[in-house]
């Protein structure tokens, strides 16, 4: 019976999954860049770019930590004096880069904890072990990026009282960290629906991160690693506690 709505599930699903699609990518230019060069790429080839990638980013977040810790005052994105063209030009790259790696980081654990479940047959080489190695640095990396992006929204969007404000990128990178861990001491408090909003996606993928990782990575790896155990019974004709086969007696003549 479930065979006569196979089609009609296919056409429906076939709009959504183009839609989630092209969704992903415009969340995610990194992702979509991702896809596209290692396209044609073998299984050894892949993995070099994996971890490649994986620590050309964290490198990146870092270098625009600094930068814009350092270079920049908080709340640069309402304060007027840099003009609006320096506003939208500072906010696509945001959107590029730090914005667009936190997107493309849960997508891809989230593709590939699907394809490791489901028993499709790996894109790359990567071992479980190498796999968590990675999954750390992208949850530092998830750390830094949405530390940036909380520095530079508008203190307004973080309340009234300055006391509630960011003073320094480090108060950024805390706020981070203790939302990330869902630890929230309160002491900074979005008010704005957009620093909510990216509140909850940053819990959503350090969740996601964390359950990929150790659930369904070091769940895995731990089973390879079980040796198979053959229990040997002994034969009805050894002696016990040896595997020696008694002698038949011999009569004296």
């Amino acid at each position: 019976m479930l065979r006569k709505y196979d089609p009609i599930n296919t056409a429906l699903s076939k709009p959504y999954s183009i839609f989630a699609k092209y969704s992903c990518y415009f969340l995610s230019p990194t992702w979509l860049f991702a896809k596209i060069s290692s396209k044609e790429l073998g299984k050894e080839e892949h993995t070099k770019i994996l971890v490649i990638r994986n620590h050309f980013y964290l490198l990146t977040s870092i270098f625009l930590f600094i930068l814009v810790g350092f270079c920049m005052p908080p709340g640069v994105l309402g304060n007027k004096q840099f003009g609006i063209g320096f506003i939208l030009i500072f906010t696509a790259l945001l959107w590029m880069i730090p914005f667009s790696r936190c997107n493309e980081i849960f997508f891809a654990f989230i593709k590939d904890a699907l394809e490791k479940t489901s028993g499709d047959e790996a894109k790359s080489n990567l071992t479980y072990r190498k796999r968590i190695e990675l999954s750390f640095l992208s949850y530092l990396e998830l750390i830094l990026n949405y530390s940036i992006l909380y520095y530079v929204m508008p203190l307004s969007w973080f309340g009234e009282e300055s006391s509630g404000h960011f003073s320094n990128i480090i108060d950024a990178l805390y706020f981070s960290g203790v939302t990330i861990t869902t630890l929230g001491y309160g002491d900074f408090s979005p008010v704005n629906a957009l620093p909510k909003l990216l509140v909850l996606e940053q819990v959503l993928v350090g969740f996601t991160l964390i359950i990929v990782s150790f659930a369904i990575y070091a769940g895995k790896g731990l089973s390879l690693k079980k040796p198979n155990k053959k229990i040997k019974f002994a034969s009805k004709n050894t002696l016990p506690g040896t595997r020696k086969k008694p002698r038949a007696p011999y009569l004296k003549r």
